[in-house]
């Protein structure tokens, strides 16, 4: 005998567990951090008390005219078999209480460790639960804050929502600033034409993208594909300036415009290596001193037009 299943349209958070299981970049939580900095303020509140009273019971029965008790500082093994022992009982709340404030510590830690969303995720998912059809503005009551600030928020109330998110997935590699820019800005001018793109067939089937939503034409772009173009067009890049800056320096005649435009291009070949790569700043230092090292010989060699000293 067969079971009827009821296939029903998910709604709520039901519709929205879909969506971050789909698209992890979406599953954007809170991080409670304030939560948990006053959770562990008061953890380590109740322990700083435990502290300042266990001392109290050991010293008394240091001082204590039973000898037994007086070796409970120095023989931890009759201090455990003691029978009614208050030293022995406050050291057992201690480590209840310790164990659970290392706990909330390594939680806290962790929690703080998980990496903050770009703001055009959590952007895409405040539009996407208000947008009907989609989360058709679901929460209610106290859950609308969830990841709406309430509408008598200040501005910096939001900023710290903002700052409070993260998500659970993590990049392949760390996003430089021209990758936050290509993933934020650039894409926000693609969707502005994509008009033309749903003209052309070759646009309209690009590996790179899948549609979320065809009612409204909302697209999901992959992250992948996204630093794969970086990478590539980063590369042509590094390999096109210093061709540039030989070629701009064959076509200057005077000593003086060579130098400067060597300078140029050497600050601009280091400002391209700290904003679009991941580069550590020896790294920076290493390769923007081969590449004037290069120019450095170009200019002293014989090749191209001879510089003519100014006046």
């Amino acid at each position: 005998m067969s079971i009827p299943m009821f296939i029903q349209e998910p709604r709520g958070y039901h519709r929205v567990a879909d969506l971050m299981g789909q698209y992890p970049e979406i599953a954007i939580f809170r991080r409670f951090a304030a939560l948990n900095i006053v959770n562990l303020l008061s953890l380590q509140a109740e322990l700083v008390d435990l502290q300042v009273q266990f001392r109290d019971i050991w010293a008394e029965d240091d001082a204590s005219s039973d000898l037994d008790e007086q070796e409970f500082s120095t023989y931890f093994r009759k201090l455990r078999r003691s029978e009614n022992s208050v030293q022995n009982e406050m050291l057992l709340e201690i480590r209840k209480k310790l164990q659970e404030y290392n706990n909330a510590v390594i939680q806290a830690s962790a929690i703080s460790a998980l990496p903050s969303p770009p703001s055009a995720d959590i952007n895409f998912l405040r539009d996407w639960l208000d947008h009907s059809g989609e989360g058709d503005h679901f929460l209610r009551g106290s859950e609308q804050y969830t990841w709406n600030p309430s509408d008598d928020s200040s501005t910096s109330e939001k900023r710290l929502l903002d700052k409070d998110f993260m998500t659970l997935q993590t990049t392949t590699e760390e996003q430089d600033v021209f990758s936050k820019i290509l993933s934020s800005s650039l894409l926000d001018i693609w969707n502005g034409l994509r008009t033309f793109a749903s003209s052309s067939p070759s646009l309209r089937k690009s590996r790179f993208r899948k549609t979320i939503n065809p009612d409204d034409g909302t697209m999901h772009y992959s992250q992948e594909g996204l630093l794969k173009f970086n990478n590539i067009l980063i590369s042509v890049i590094g390999a096109a300036m210093p061709i540039i800056s030989i070629v701009a320096l064959y076509f200057i005649q005077t000593e003086g415009g060579r130098i400067g435009a060597m300078a140029g291009f050497t600050i601009l070949f280091a400002l391209v290596l700290a904003t679009c790569t991941n580069a550590r700043r020896l790294e920076i230092a290493a390769s923007t001193a081969a590449f004037a090292a290069v120019e450095v010989v170009f200019i002293g060699s014989d090749l191209g037009k001879p510089a003519t000293r100014e006046a």
